[in-house]
């Protein structure tokens, strides 16, 4: 199943930092390699052993390989599953549950279908959890669907998983794990086991059912990632009023800025990008000479009660915007902050309609006290610089 062609192209989707396709590839070569391993006709192995006697000491040895196809499968699936648990941690990494928005919601439908395709592969299948997340997909078509609703719709995920551990893990060891243990660690294990007996034997079983779950494939990432949810959903549900939460639910990071050097289907709008930021990028497509830049949208605006109330969502608006700033600093060989090559930007206001003389322009922000002096000890730039800052200056004070 892992010829060379399909080892290249799983390099290449790791090399990519695409981990949903590597592990929707992964998945694919563990299901041609389970066939493999339950396939009931008897596999016929490959054996070149050769026997050899060291001349000095007599001591006979043997050497050569022998290759049987059920048992490379089985080796071969313990470390893509290896591979697989790997690239499962890296996608939730980059989902951030300090807040979930619609955004979000859909990410953990995608992330709950990989579960549900990685448990399927060693056989656990639990219709209930397969409902609930249908239910999931097909409340996302709707914006009726309450917070209140969607801690119930996780609550019932963390009763599934709970029912397959129990099922899976926990029931079928119980009556042999009970007499393993007495005859381990009690002489007469035919004798009914006093109290303190009974805490040791519920202590070691524990133990051993908490092992089985951690090395199970998937299992204890998906109890854990489950119980992140609720934790989210019911600190939002508790601290924020029904119109932040509104808010919060239908938010879109995605949806929050544009660069004007990038074209978008799905932002390229006056609705999104107000006049003078959708122009700017017509103008851009049109090969004019635009300096590079980008677009806090419209949708921002919306959403600007929520975000200044919620610190996760402002932190990530920062972390947006410095990223943006790295980009343009990274096209324009200059950084922001620099005293001696400093990157400066001007900020215009902008709406859907344009409305002359009700927006404000910030011009040279990146202007001060620090960088206007190093500046204008420049060749050429004495006048410049400070005429640069006297215009920041002006344009802050006549917006304030």
């Amino acid at each position: 199943p892992l010829t060379r062609q399909k080892a290249s192209r799983l390099a290449s989707l790791l090399e990519k930092g695409n981990p949903d396709a590597a592990l929707h590839f992964v998945f694919s070569i563990l299901q041609q390699l389970r066939k493999i391993i339950l396939n009931p006709e008897i596999s016929k192995p490959e054996e070149s052993i050769y026997q050899k006697r060291h001349i000095a000491v007599g001591i006979p040895s043997m050497y050569g390989r022998y290759l049987e196809p059920k048992f490379e499968a089985l080796g071969l699936s313990f470390r893509l599953e290896q591979l697989a648990s790997t690239l499962m941690d890296e996608i939730l990494a980059r989902i951030n549950l300090r807040y979930i928005s619609g955004w979000t919601l859909r990410r953990i439908a995608q992330v709950l279908s990989h579960f549900q395709k990685g448990l399927r592969l060693t056989g656990i299948v639990h219709e209930g959890f397969n409902t609930n997340v249908r239910m999931l997909y097909y409340s996302l078509n709707t914006t009726s669907f309450s917070v209140h609703q969607y801690v119930n719709l996780f609550q019932f995920m963390m009763k599934n998983v709970r029912q397959i551990l129990q099922t899976k893990f926990i029931r079928p060891h119980e009556k042999v794990l009970r007499d393993v243990l007495l005859k381990q660690h009690y002489a007469d294990y035919a004798a009914e086991p006093d109290s303190q007996q009974v805490k040791n034997l519920h202590g070691r079983a524990e133990a051993f059912y908490r092992e089985c779950i951690t090395s199970a494939f998937l299992v204890s990432r998906l109890d854990s990632y489950i119980a992140k949810i609720l934790d989210t959903l019911n600190r939002m549900a508790g601290s924020l009023t029904p119109d932040i939460i509104d808010s919060v639910m239908t938010y879109d990071p995605d949806l929050m800025s544009s660069p004007i050097y990038q074209s978008s289907h799905e932002l390229d709008s006056q609705i999104f990008l107000g006049a003078k930021g959708y122009f700017l990028k017509r103008l851009y497509s049109y090969k004019f000479p635009v300096p590079p830049g980008f677009i806090l949208t419209t949708e921002m605006f919306r959403r600007r009660v929520a975000i200044s109330r919620y610190p996760e969502m402002s932190n990530e608006i920062f972390k947006l915007v410095r990223g943006r700033l790295g980009e343009l600093e990274r096209l324009t060989g200059k950084q922001f902050g620099d005293p001696r090559n400093p990157l400066l930007l001007s900020v215009r206001s902008g709406a859907a309609i344009s409305l002359p003389g009700a927006m404000n322009t910030f011009l040279n922000v990146g202007m001060n006290d620090h960088i206007v002096e190093l500046l204008s000890e420049q060749e050429n730039y004495g006048w410049t610089s400070w005429d640069c800052y006297r215009r920041f200056l002006q344009s802050w004070g006549m917006a304030y």
